[in-house]
């Protein structure tokens, strides 16, 4: 298998960590009332163990319990860019799984609330690394024309995953049954820690470690036989043109052919593929830099802050307000069971709108999708928090709105958020930048988890205003400030944008 087949391979192989992560964040939606009251049920017996059907958690026990596995994914996410960077994008991923299965039969098999918590715990430590490995790894395996098409891939089968528990939370979200939700979570794992051996390494993190030789063979298979891969594998740089001749030979020379060098370059390349590749094809290779230096840096520093806006505007959209907790909304106006079903419709809606987006993204650019999302998303909010406030609101109201407010999220800020960062950092400070980023996107999602079954008990849909008040800054960052990513490369972006050669 070669070629763009195998490219589409390698990035569904990878696309699991995405599911896994989706389905574990939306899980809890729906088994909620199973799990907690403990009126519907008394014992779930089967032939290992006794387990109980129920724990009786209040809003705060409830809230540790989804949020746990957010507050681990924030430590998860801090190691994973340095890991990845050290030991490589699909190794990491691997490894990755271990504590997702790990978390999965803990939970499925709890005795006690605290194993519960455990459970989340761990798959968070595990999820959170993957959720800063992934991004990487895709972009870095992808063309510069599929690049924004497969990044988004991302974002789609994360809300596949979220569909997928919804839809099972309908059948399963029973005394006897709700357990059989997180002991599927192991699946996707299972399958993946199966297929990533038959993938290959990113061809990026391969080259800028000096593998030059197997970085060509990772490339080779993803473009498929007879296709020139030099020009890509060195970088898209107004220096690869006038010297593709010259480094093609130092890589030879690298490579243990017999040349003679005649120039000090050519020698220190034969020396050191590491080298070569940092002086000859510019910074954006260089040894890995800290956090720290990135600060330092004002080059560097401009595109890592905004990458962490994009974080901080996706959680202060409010989107996990109804991934966690769209079902005990719809039950204040709903039945039950109704309420069930139609957060597995607001799911459904939101994957409908990212296919949607699919096409779009390299067509109208990332900058229109972003703020079409900002705003559709702040008007919803500003509706929820005025009519609840105004006494007004109806069931139909709050229906059409939550939908319109997942689809707006589906349109941008659930995945261009993830597709810029490769696009605008450069690749030396991604392992300090990207776990950073990830820690401030989980840091924003356990908060809302821990909080605001709380916050809504105290203050009602008013919360709603703060995720408006964060829509429209975000309205304003993205016309003001953020570039246009569509139809470059991370290389022209970084030199051209931010100065950064």
């Amino acid at each position: 298998m070669e070629g763009q087949t195998y490219l589409f391979y390698c990035v569904g192989v990878g696309l699991l960590s995405a599911f896994q992560f989706g389905y574990t964040t939306a899980v809890v939606n729906a088994p909620e009332q199973a799990m907690t009251n403990c009126a519907l049920g008394s014992v779930w017996v089967n032939p290992m163990a006794r387990l109980p059907t129920c724990f009786a958690m209040d809003d705060w026990s409830w809230g540790a319990f989804v949020s746990g596995f957010l507050f681990a994914g924030i430590v998860g996410g801090l190691a994973g860019g340095h890991l990845a960077a050290r030991f490589g994008r699909r190794r990491i991923l691997l490894f990755s799984n271990i504590p997702n299965i790990i978390g999965a039969l803990l939970i499925g098999l709890a005795p006690s609330i605290g194993s519960l918590i455990a459970g989340r715990v761990f798959q968070g430590l595990g999820m959170g690394v993957g959720t800063v490995v992934l991004p990487l790894y895709i972009a870095e395996l992808a063309p510069t024309h599929l690049r924004g098409t497969l990044g988004s891939c991302n974002q789609l089968i994360i809300m596949l995953g979220v569909l997928v528990s919804q839809a099972f939370g309908i059948a399963w979200s029973v005394p006897h049954r709700w357990r059989w939700l997180f002991l599927y979570q192991a699946l996707p794992g299972l399958v993946q820690l199966a297929l990533l051996p038959s993938t290959v390494e990113s061809p990026r993190w391969l080259a800028s470690n000096g593998f030059i030789n197997e970085a060509r063979i990772a490339t080779q298979r993803l473009r498929g036989p007879g296709v020139d891969v030099d020009e890509e594998l060195f970088g898209v740089s107004s220096r690869v043109d006038s010297h593709h001749h010259h480094h093609h030979n130092d890589v030879v020379a690298t490579e243990g052919a017999a040349a003679t060098a005649t120039t000090t370059t050519a020698a220190a390349a034969a020396a050191s593929p590491r080298e070569s590749w940092n002086d000859d094809y510019g910074d954006q290779d260089e040894v890995p830099v800290t956090l720290q230096q990135v600060f330092a840096r004002p080059n560097l520093c401009r595109p890592v802050v905004y990458a962490f806006i994009l974080q901080l505007a996706q959680q202060g959209s409010g989107i996990n307000a109804a991934i966690f907790f769209s079902t005990r909304i719809f039950s204040s106006k709903f039945t039950a069971e109704t309420a069930v079903k139609l957060s597995l419709l607001t799911s459904v809606v939101n994957v409908v709108m990212t296919i949607v987006t699919l096409p779009l993204i390299e067509k109208q650019g990332r900058r229109t999708l972003l703020l079409a999302s900002s705003i559709g998303m702040g008007m919803c909010s500003l509706m929820l928090a005025v009519s609840s406030f105004g006494g007004f609101d109806s069931a139909a109201l709050m229906v059409f709105t939550l939908m319109t407010f997942t689809g707006s999220y589906g349109l941008g800020l659930g995945s261009i958020p993830w597709l810029i960062f490769p696009e605008i950092v450069p690749a030396r400070a991604t392992a300090a930048a990207s776990g950073l980023c990830t820690a401030i996107n989980w840091a924003g999602a356990a908060l809302v988890g821990l909080v605001l079954p709380s916050a809504i008990g105290a203050v009602g849909y008013n919360i709603f205003f703060f995720f408006a008040a964060c829509m429209g800054a975000m309205i304003v960052f993205v016309l003001r400030v953020l570039p246009e990513t569509k139809g470059r490369t991370p290389e022209e972006l970084q030199a051209t944008v931010f100065n950064i050669r």
